[in-house]
């Protein structure tokens, strides 16, 4: 959590001293010394002593001479816990629970998923981004069963009805209760570096959609572009 805010834990203010110090390397590719972590960090000496000793140890970092540098366990450990820093201090917060589909397939889909957004977006986009979220991931793990020959995919393909019983003991096999993903999207990059290729892909996709209906029969996404 930021410095100064109420109540911090113990474990809150030792995951906040690991962020300030992954961060200040991830922006430091040479890597920084003691007293340039420091300052840059605000942290007491002993503290940064502490977490840096613990990160070497963890191999997360690496103190070549007197310089300490970001390894990609690090990289990996700041990504969460810059993700978990956005969730608890994000000024809104969207979350779509259910909903409801005539679709017995897509209203499975929406029983089985919650989507959150930090910060807050539309519910309706957001339930648009996990339903088709969910599908595509099933998709993905559809393929994983298959190669792993839990799942025969000529029979799928022919008689899907027959496999439904082989896809619930694959997934109680090789997927945990619940299952979560996170995607954080850097609008600030995507501004910074938009171009024509960039946008000609968003059509690509939205008239290869619209053409096979993958995520929905009524979704006509160029039509909408053009208006009435």
């Amino acid at each position: 959590m930021p410095r100064g805010r109420f109540k911090q834990t113990t474990r809150d203010a030792k995951l906040e001293s690991i962020r300030r110090i992954e961060k200040a390397l991830s922006q430091a590719p040479d890597g920084l010394r003691f007293g340039e972590l420091r300052a840059q960090t605000g942290l007491h000496q002993d503290t940064l002593t502490t977490r840096l000793n613990a990160l070497v140890k963890e191999r997360k970092l690496q103190k070549i001479d007197r310089r300490y540098k970001l390894l990609e366990p690090g990289m990996d450990d700041l990504d969460r816990l810059q993700l978990l820093n956005l969730i608890e201090t994000c000024s809104g917060l969207c979350v779509v629970k259910e909903g409801s589909a005539p679709d017995a397939a897509e209203d499975l889909i929406r029983k089985a998923t919650v989507g959150y957004s930090f910060p807050g977006i539309s519910p309706g986009a957001l339930q648009g981004v996990m339903v088709v979220a969910h599908k595509y991931l099933m998709l993905h793990i559809l393929g994983d069963l298959i190669r792993r020959g839990w799942i025969n995919g000529p029979s799928l393909l022919d008689k899907p009805a027959e496999n439904v019983e082989l896809m619930r003991q694959g997934l109680n096999r090789s997927l945990p209760r619940k299952q979560v993903l996170a995607f954080t999207f850097d609008i600030h990059q995507i501004t910074e570096h938009l171009q024509a290729k960039y946008l000609q892909e968003l059509l690509r996709v939205a008239s290869a959609e619209d053409h096979a209906h993958i995520e929905n029969e009524l979704t006509q996404y160029i039509k909408s572009y053009r208006g009435p």
